[in-house]
């Protein structure tokens, strides 16, 4: 089936505004949902506990402090209502199952932000790498969008060459049909 230029164009062009503003739409939803679900979270730190329920998953979150360098693990320690206390390295972002039972109390070395529940499934969903692939897929669409608009150098040496072996041969170089 041969399908004429402009027909594939337009379909190249439908495909990539699809991935475009697909890719772009996800991205927003995503940094959206994250900020949302980031603003019902607790503060902690070392001067500050909240509460942490034992049928619950918890996430810790930077916070937006600019200057603050945190490293990559923070150190946080959980007390159980009726145990002892239990310190242990939480990666940023990353979904931590409750090792008690019962209400806990939670603090951390450095600030952050402790989310439980579905917003801590949806922080350690949206707070990693997964976030760049929606941005990958915006970014290759408007690669497509923008490559009619790339300049073409139509007479390279390579062109050249083609052009002046197809004349020789007896054909025009731009269409390759037979001059008789």
């Amino acid at each position: 089936m041969n399908q004429s230029l402009p027909r594939r164009r337009s379909k190249v062009l439908i495909v990539a505004w699809t991935m475009f503003l697909g890719g772009f739409v996800c991205v927003a939803l995503m940094v959206a949902a994250f900020l949302y679900f980031r603003g019902q979270g607790d503060e902690v730190g070392p001067d500050r506990a909240t509460t942490w329920q034992s049928d619950e998953v918890g996430v810790i979150v930077r916070p937006f402090d600019p200057d603050e360098d945190s490293p990559r693990l923070n150190e946080c320690t959980v007390t159980p209502g009726s145990g002892e206390p239990r310190t242990g390295r939480w990666f940023w972002d990353a979904l931590a199952h409750p090792d008690h039972t019962g209400t806990a109390t939670i603090t951390c070395e450095d600030a952050a932000v402790f989310v439980t529940g579905t917003g801590a499934r949806v922080l350690a969903a949206t707070g990693g790498l997964v976030v760049m692939i929606p941005l990958v897929v915006a970014g290759i669409g408007l690669l497509l969008l923008l490559a009619p608009f790339a300049p073409v150098r139509r007479h390279s040496i390579a062109d050249k060459v083609i052009r002046r072996r197809a004349e020789r041969r007896g054909y025009y170089a731009d269409d390759l049909h037979r001059i008789d």
